[in-house]
This record gives structure tokens, sequence and C-alpha cells, in this order.
């Protein structure tokens, strides 16, 4: 896990291994009011993006248009004489964001560059994966943001990690609604209200029905934290229809091992 090393130590014919803690953060809780919780956020930004803008080649941003990117384009280009590069990605989709993030670029006057997905995106997807060197559902997309932008400069910052750092995604909501729903008296009553809703739709594989049937099995699996945090990560294995209606019958004759039994 984060702030670990494992180390093994080789004595007298005995191999002995451990895992250390070699960073542990010294939480404090204090009291403070809306306005010094801003100016303080506020100060700790503009400190990390003065930090990472230290560089000795030009710094640019990926920029989306949303709030995490738009926030970092928006100090990046308070520092330093020259212009930011700024780089977008589309998809040929209506939910592109190049429009939004054409007129952030505009009102924080960067360099910007727009970048579309060709049509047959899946031909970089060895050279993406080669790159990525790990898991990652959007491998492509970065791969090819990243071969335009090294293009003009070397370093870029982005947005990603505003949504753990500022409870940006739906999961914290449904973590803290969870989280209420775990105390003893609610605890059987939500478990069984989850398995009740996923019986009625047992026998549909509908795609767009996953985030309802998720929630059901959420709530039926409340007393599972494993349980609950595969469904929360996206893991497909908690419904077998869906999970079939996904996947080939050719991928799933291969030695498949379900999430949870994955992380026993």
């Amino acid at each position: 896990p984060s702030s670990h090393t494992h180390i093994e130590t080789f004595t007298l014919n005995t191999l002995t291994a451990a895992i250390y803690t070699y960073y542990a953060p010294q939480l404090q809780k204090q009291s403070i009011s809306e306005v010094e919780a801003l100016e303080l956020g506020s100060s700790t930004f503009l400190e990390s993006i003065q930090n990472q803008m230290i560089a000795d080649v030009p710094v640019g941003v990926y920029l989306s248009g949303g709030i995490d990117s738009t926030t970092v384009s928006a100090f990046a280009s308070q520092m330093g004489k020259r212009r930011i590069n700024t780089f977008c990605l589309g998809f040929n989709e209506p939910t592109d964001e190049n429009a939004d993030a054409n007129v952030i670029a505009s009102h924080f006057n960067t360099n910007h560059t727009d970048i579309t997905l060709d049509e047959q995106p899946l031909r970089y997807f060895k050279e993406a994966i080669y790159h990525m060197e790990e898991p990652k559902v959007n491998c492509i997309q970065g791969y090819l943001l990243a071969k335009t932008a090294v293009q003009y400069q070397k370093v870029v910052l982005s947005g990603l990690g505003g949504d753990e750092l500022f409870g940006g995604y739906d999961i914290y909501e449904i973590g803290c609604i969870l989280d209420l729903l775990h105390k003893p008296g609610l605890r059987s009553l939500s478990s069984l209200s989850g398995f009740t809703i996923r019986q009625f739709f047992k026998q549909s594989n509908a795609l767009s029905l996953d985030l309802l049937k998720r929630k059901a099995a959420l709530l039926s699996k409340i007393s599972s934290p494993l349980e609950m945090y595969i469904l929360l990560r996206n893991g497909w294995d908690h419904d077998k229809k869906l999970f079939n209606s996904i996947y080939s019958s050719s991928i799933r004759k291969q030695n498949f091992t379900p999430l949870r039994e994955s992380l026993k």
C-alpha cells in the first residue's frame, strides 16, 4: 500500500521479509470557518502549482474545461512571462468538452490545442498499453493526448486527483449515505431492501439498469466492506447476466478469477 515499503533481509541463510511504514501523516482535527477553509485551500493550491511550475522546460496543462483542470490552468497561467500551452482531447461526440476548454483557454489567454480522436483509435491500443505499463480505463485517450502534447513540450500538469481531494466522485456521496445505513438498527433493513430490488431486476441484463442494480447490490452487501469496495470500484462480476452480456463467450471461456477472490 501507499506510504509503505517491502524489505527483504538475508542473514545466516535465512530470508526475512516485512512491510514497513515510512510515512504516516499526523492528522489533527481543527475547527475553521468556511472563509478560512477557502483561503487556506486557495493558498495551498497556489503553492502546489508554483512548486510544479519550477522546471528547466516550459510546463503546460491538460485542459478539459472541468473544474479541476480549469483551476490548474487559472493558477498556472498567472506564473511566468510566457503563455502556457493547454491541450484538450475530443471524441467527435456530443459530450465532448472542447468547447468548454476553448472558453477557458480564451479567458486565461493560453496557447490552446484541440485534439480529436480518429475513427480507428484501437489501432493505437498496443502502443498505449506499452507506454502506460499498468491497467487504466482511459489509456488510449491519455496516450494520444500525450503523443500530441510532447510535440510542444515535455511536462504537463492535469486535474487528476482533484475528485479524490475535493470529493467530486459520486461514490463519496454514496459512501456517506451507506455510512448512515450501516448502523446496527438499519443494516438488516438495508440488506433486505437491496436483495429485494436485485431480485426484481434479476432477469434483465440491460446496461442502462447497471447503476440501479449496483446500488441495490451495495445495500444487499452492506455488511461486507470487501464486497462494497468491489462494487464501488466498478467490478462487473456482481451480476452474472450483466457480466455475460458485456464479455464475449471466447473471453468468458478463459480462466477468469472473480475480483472478490483476488482481493481476499
